[in-house]
């Protein structure tokens, strides 16, 4: 077993270990094993974040997201809201609304099955409760502070993961106490 299938094997990844993304800026030019691999072409570009990702969530029937950023924002966007990129083939699509309310990090966003509000768990140990707004709405609109429900406070640590149960109508949390990782309802 060489070193890239040990590796390939160790993460678990299967199928998606042969996955590339194309870079317009090379040349995919390799031996039989870069044939078997499979290239995924960019189709939206996200620019708008100061800072990494860190999660994301699809909009349950409209074609939005929203992502979680270590800029201590999430932003929501419109696929459907989209333009030509510059120097790519892929488009560009700019975010119709920021949600501001962590002071620090945020770790993870989960939507619930509706899409009406969404729920962000960050570094400073809240999870914020959103109003979704309509995604046709002005980008240009001024901050609307309405979006923000209302916050859950207590936890002493990051809230590292957040999974809505429809079945339940209930969040689940992720987060790390003393150093071991721990889940609640």
């Amino acid at each position: 077993m060489g070193a890239d299938e040990a590796m390939e094997s160790e993460l678990g990844l299967g199928e998606l270990a042969g996955l590339t993304v194309a870079n317009e800026a090379d040349s995919l030019i390799g031996n039989n094993k870069d044939a078997m691999r499979k290239t995924w072409n960019p189709k939206f570009t996200l620019r708008s974040h100061f800072d990494g990702i860190r999660a994301l969530t699809f909009h349950p029937v409209e074609p939005v997201l929203v992502t979680a950023s270590e800029d201590h924002t999430l932003k929501m966007w419109n696929l459907q809201k989209t333009a030509p990129a510059k120097k790519s083939t892929s488009l560009d699509v700019e975010p119709i609304y920021t949600f501001r309310a962590h002071r620090g990090a945020v770790l993870s966003v989960v939507m619930s099955t509706s899409g009406e509000q969404c729920f962000s768990g960050g570094v400073d140990g809240t999870i914020q409760c959103w109003n979704t707004p309509n995604p046709n709405i002005d980008p240009y609109d001024s901050y609307d502070a309405s979006m923000l429900r209302g916050e859950l406070c207590g936890h002493t640590d990051s809230v590292w993961g957040l999974v809505y149960s429809s079945a339940h109508q209930q969040m689940f949390i992720l987060m790390r106490r003393r150093g071991r990782p721990r889940c609640e309802v």
